[in-house]
C-alpha cells in the first residue's frame, strides 16, 4: 500500500514548477545539516481512520496530516516553492494502489534557522490534509 507521504512525493515530484526549484530533492522526514538547498521535506503526523465510522469498527477515511517544509537560503526562493508547493498540492485527487484519495493544502508559519557557517535556512510549511481510502 502507498503510504500518505509518498502520494505526496509523487505529486510534488511530477509538478513542472517544484522539480525546477528543487530537482529531486524531495525526501521525507529530514534533511543532514549541510545538504544541498532548496529541498523539500515531507513530515507526516498523524495518520487516524474517520472518528464517526470507527466507532462503528470499520473507517470509510484514512485521514493523514502531513508538513511539506519548503527550504532554501532565501525567503523569496522559499516562498516561491511554497507556492508551487500549494499549486500542486491544493485540491489534488486521484487513485494509489486502487484507493481514491484527495488532498487540502495551505500554508502554514514560516521559519528561519542560523547555520554554523552564518548562512541561514528559511522554511515555508504547509500543512496537508490527505483523505484516503483505507
Amino acid at each position: 500500500m502507498t503510504t500518505a507521504p509518498e502520494i505526496l512525493i509523487e505529486l510534488l515530484a511530477a509538478a513542472p514548477a517544484v522539480s525546477a526549484l528543487v530537482s529531486d530533492r524531495i525526501s521525507v522526514g529530514w534533511r543532514e545539516r549541510g545538504d544541498d538547498l532548496p529541498c523539500i521535506i515531507v513530515d507526516a503526523s498523524s495518520i487516524e481512520p474517520d472518528a464517526a465510522t470507527w466507532i462503528s469498527g470499520a473507517a470509510s477515511l484514512l485521514i493523514c496530516e502531513s508538513t511539506v517544509e519548503c527550504l532554501a537560503s532565501s525567503h523569496s526562493s522559499s516562498d516561491a516553492i511554497a507556492e508551487a508547493v500549494v499549486a500542486a498540492l491544493a485540491s489534488a485527487s486521484g487513485t494509489s494502489d486502487g484507493k481514491g484519495y484527495s488532498i487540502a493544502a495551505h500554508r502554514g508559519p514560516t521559519e528561519t534557522d542560523a547555520e554554523p557557517d552564518g548562512s541561514v535556512v528559511v522554511t515555508y510549511s504547509i500543512e496537508t490534509t490527505l483523505y484516503m481510502e483505507p
